[in-house]
C-alpha cells in the first residue's frame, strides 16, 4: 500500500484531490517512523500561501502564524497516540514554512511537504535540496484543484522533471482512497470538468 510505498523512497510524491487523505497517510507514516526510532524528527512543511491567504501577514512569531494548520495534525496526534506516547514525542515534531526553512538542513528526519501545490518550482527546489542521506521527504499536494496560486505553482513540473530519478517514484491518489464521500468524488468531477472547460 501507501505506506509501503513511503517506506522504499527517498523522495516521495504524491497527489490526490480533496478528501484522499493524502496529508493523514503522510504524517501516520511518519509518526510511526519517529515512534519507531527510524528517524529523530518528524518536520512539516507547509506554504506561506494557503486558500488564498498569506501567513506572511498574520501577526505574532512562527509558532503563532503555524498554530492554525497545527490544529489537524494535534487532532490525529490524539486519535492515535495515549498521554504518554504524547509526552514521549511531541518534542520530536516541528512546524516550518519555507520562509523559515532556507538555510538549513534536515538530518535524521521525515520530512512532509504539505500542500506542494502552492509552492513555486523554486522553493520546491529548494527544500528537497535541504534533504541529507540520513532523511527522507514526502511531498503531497493537488495541482489540479487545490492550487492556490495559480501558474505560479510548480508542483505539476516538479514531478514530471524528479519522478524518474532512482530512489524518487511518484504516486497519485485515486477514488478508492476518498475517504469522506462518494459526493465529494462527484463534486471533484465536476469541478474538474469546469476547469478543463475553461482552457
Amino acid at each position: 500500500g501507501i505506506v509501503n510505498f513511503l517506506r522504499q523512497n527517498k523522495v516521495s510524491l504524491l497527489t490526490g484531490e480533496s478528501g484522499t487523505s493524502k496529508d493523514t497517510i503522510c504524517f501516520y507514516r511518519g509518526l510511526d517512523a519517529v515512534m519507531n526510532r527510524e528517524f529523530e524528527k518528524l518536520i512539516v512543511v507547509r506554504p506561506l500561501v494557503q486558500s488564498g491567504a498569506s501567513l506572511g501577514f498574520l501577526k505574532g512569531d512562527l509558532s503563532e502564524k503555524t498554530a492554525a494548520y497545527e490544529d489537524f495534525y494535534k487532532y490525529h496526534l490524539g486519535k492515535i497516540l495515549n498521554k504518554t506516547e504524547l509526552d514521549r514525542i511531541k518534542n520530536k515534531i516541528e512546524f516550518e514554512t519555507t520562509q523559515f526553512s532556507r538555510g538549513k538542513n534536515w538530518e535524521y528526519s521525515f520530512v512532509i511537504v504539505s500542500e506542494s501545490q502552492s509552492f513555486t518550482l523554486h522553493e520546491l527546489f529548494t527544500l528537497v535540496t535541504r534533504v541529507s542521506d540520513t532523511s527522507v521527504i514526502v511531498f503531497n499536494g493537488d495541482y489540479e484543484l487545490q492550487n492556490d496560486i495559480g501558474n505560479k505553482s510548480g508542483y505539476k513540473d516538479f514531478i514530471n522533471i524528479i519522478k524518474d530519478i532512482e530512489g524518487i517514484d511518484y504516486v497519485n491518489l485515486g477514488d478508492e482512497f476518498q475517504m469522506r464521500s462518494q459526493l465529494i468524488i462527484q463534486i471533484n468531477r465536476a469541478h474538474k470538468n469546469f476547469l478543463n472547460g475553461r482552457k
